[in-house]
């Protein structure tokens, strides 16, 4: 059996969506195969084909989220669209969390503290933000003295180490399509590396490995097929 890459199934991906689009337009049938309801009655010009309204209905390709300066437009132009965005990011972060256990209120004030000093409601509210807008973000931990492209160990971390988190978006980082995660867990099948590009505001030309995120955000899920051409 010949091995595919995934960034050769991304390309077939892409092309085959291509090839479909062009069918709808031209109106031929995809793949040989009539795909529509075929139900029609010409006397009450109801169906597909009956000379009403919605004989010539069909769905378009819309893929708003490429298109990173028009997004970028509404949430600066649209106070609608900037709250869409905003408010659950903003309804999430802006009390913190409240501790369920045990814990010393001191101790509980020292974390608070710490995390509003370090910005990390800040990093957590940048990252849902630009997820919502973009389709995507990610949040990364940053651990002093410590690789990013190796796997985070939680055991060798030591105190003072921790420096918050830094959220980049979809057109900061460069997923490795080529190299997944095969471990099986909730990761199986996501990029396990992430390549910071030049437009990043820190890590700039920095590989980080996938255990290094706080979290991983997504908009709307999407199949696989057409994951792949949004670089998963």
């Amino acid at each position: 059996m010949a091995k595919t890459s995934i960034r050769a199934a991304v390309r077939d991906a892409k092309r085959a969506e291509a090839r479909a689009l062009k069918d709808l337009h031209t109106g031929t049938q995809l793949n040989g195969v009539e795909t529509f309801d075929s139900f029609v009655n010409f006397a009450h010009k109801l169906g597909v084909g009956a000379d009403n309204a919605l004989t010539s209905g069909t769905y378009g390709f819309n893929p708003v989220t490429r298109n990173r300066l028009g997004l970028e437009w509404i949430h600066r132009g649209s106070w609608l669209g900037g709250v869409a965005v905003d408010c659950v990011a903003d309804d999430m972060t802006r009390a913190g969390v409240e501790f369920l256990c045990e814990m010393d209120p001191s101790d509980q004030e020292v974390i608070e503290t710490e995390a509003a000093t370090l910005g990390v409601w800040d990093a957590l509210n940048d990252t849902v933000k630009w997820s919502r807008l973009y389709g995507g973000a990610i949040c990364v931990m940053l651990i002093d003295g410590q690789d990013m492209k190796t796997p985070l160990k939680l055991d060798a971390i030591k105190p003072d180490q921790f420096k918050g988190l830094v959220a980049l978006d979809r057109w900061m980082v460069e997923p490795t399509l080529e190299d997944l995660v095969t471990e099986f867990g909730p990761h199986l099948g996501l990029p396990r590396f992430y390549k910071v590009q030049a437009n990043a505001p820190s890590l700039r030309g920095q590989t980080i490995h996938y255990s290094r995120l706080a979290c991983r955000l997504v908009g709307v899920k999407l199949p696989y097929q057409q994951a792949m051409t949004e670089n998963l």
